[in-house]
């Protein structure tokens, strides 16, 4: 087991992992067997903590990047068992004060390509991702601007979700299980451009050889979109510019699709499919 404890007051460099820590940092990194690696850089009063245990020697992978005052980085990544010996990776970025970003992986079942992502850019921004049991599922969050928040949680398999938020104030939220969703040629898409805009995606049930499809983009402010999905092969897309729009769509069964484009201001729209 390596263990390495890192304060700094100086420029130092840490042996057993690729990092270089400065002035009043606290770094904490602990790996247990493998392959595994964990590199750190850091600028300014700064704190990372990643953890990396393994039990079949596979790969695992977890980078950080700060640069500001406040900052936090957590990454947990597990793979314990069950069979393979895929990649664990997440990479982590904050550029600004007061970010915090959470990330953690298990990569139960076959352990094969479990990814997550965060990157941030302003001050006070939240990014939580998570990816519990299943394989080849990848989480993508990046906010440009400040006070963004973006939460990311999948127990599923064979599954993508990705966000991206620039402005201020925005608040974004992906929760997935079952399977197949956002894979195949297909996304699970949250895309943000303006202030104030919240937006959720609620996508269950898949089945191999299935896939899901949902998608939404806000252009503006003071927008709200709402996407619940449960079934497969279901495909919904709402598109949003202006400001003060507000749509919802809720999806049940098989072989469902919908779009829903606002294009002004106070726009509101209601969609229920079931089959």
């Amino acid at each position: 087991m390596r263990k390495i404890l890192v304060f700094a007051l100086a420029l130092m460099v840490v042996f057993g992992m690729s990092g270089l820590v400065l002035a009043n940092n606290e770094s904490t990194v602990e790996q247990t067997g493998g392959f595994q690696t964990a590199t750190v850089n850091q600028t300014g009063d700064n704190k990372v903590e990643i953890y990396q245990l393994t039990d079949n020697d596979g790969s695992q992978i977890a980078t950080s990047n700060q640069n500001g005052i406040g900052n936090v980085i957590y990454i947990d990544q597990s793979q314990v068992g069950g069979g393979g010996n895929g990649t664990n990776t997440a990479y982590a970025n904050q550029v600004g004060d007061n970010n915090n970003i959470w990330q953690e992986t298990y990569a139960g079942g076959y352990n094969g390509g479990q990814h997550v992502w965060a990157s941030q850019d302003g001050d006070d921004n939240v990014i939580d991702q998570y990816i519990s049991g299943g394989y080849t599922n990848n989480f993508y969050a990046e906010q440009i601007g400040s006070e963004n928040i973006a939460n990311q949680i999948m127990n599923a398999n064979h599954s993508h979700g990705y966000i991206y938020q620039d402005g201020d104030n925005n608040d974004a939220y992906q929760e997935f299980t079952g399977s197949n969703h956002g894979y195949m040629s297909s996304g699970i898409i949250i895309d943000q451009l303006g202030d104030d805009n919240e937006a959720d995606q609620n996508i269950f049930g898949g089945s191999l050889g299935t896939k899901t499809e949902a998608y939404i983009y806000q252009t503006g402010d003071n927008n709200i979109a709402s996407q619940t999905i449960n079934g497969t092969n279901n495909y919904n897309n709402i598109v949003q510019d202006g400001n003060n729009n507000d749509a919802i769509a809720n999806q049940t069964g098989n072989g469902n699709s919908s779009d829903v484009i606002q294009d002004g201001d106070g726009n509101i729209s209601v969609v229920n499919q079931s089959n």
